[in-house]
């Protein structure tokens, strides 16, 4: 519950309730890199459970809210990870699906840190309050409905890197 001493410490703006010391800004202000994760055939670099040298591969049908759902999880090899620094993955990035399930976006942890990924949005910020911050914005009902208005495609909706900057 909201008493008049919350409300002191919290200011309202089109997302909700947001804390006074919290500036909204565009995200290209307030983070280090949006970028995309490796698009292009990976196949090529995956690896079977004989390979003792690889990485976890996590693609859009591995990511949930809240945990990385290990079906179909891919492994690809040491070479394809050293070789793509630009899709690893480092602690406190958000992973937005980029393709089709538009909205749905999840920290990385300490447990899924120094993967690789396929065709996600990588977001790093330069604070990890922001990180967890927009993690809970972009899966609300208000958020969801922020990225759903700047989705391209009509058949299989896509959301461009460019336009989550803004």
């Amino acid at each position: 519950m909201i008493n008049k001493t919350t409300i002191e410490w919290y200011q309202y703006w089109s997302l909700g309730l947001i804390p006074c010391d919290r500036k909204l800004d565009k995200l290209e202000n307030i983070t280090l890199k949006i970028h995309n994760g490796f698009v292009w055939k990976a196949k090529d670099f995956y690896v079977d459970n004989s390979c003792v040298d690889w990485v976890t591969y996590v693609q859009g049908h591995n990511i949930t809210e809240y945990w990385i759902d290990f079906k179909w999880i891919k492994k690809v090899s040491k070479e394809f990870h050293v070789n793509n620094k630009r899709s690893q993955l480092e602690i406190w990035d958000l992973l937005t699906i980029q393709t089709w399930d538009v909205w749905l976006t999840r920290f990385v942890d300490s447990s899924i840190v120094w993967w690789n990924c396929h065709a996600l949005i990588i977001t790093r910020f330069n604070d990890k309050q922001n990180s967890i911050f927009y993690h809970y914005f972009f899966n609300s009902s208000i958020g969801r409905n922020k990225l759903k208005r700047i989705e391209t495609g009509s058949t299989l909706k896509h959301i461009n890197c460019w336009d989550l900057r803004k």
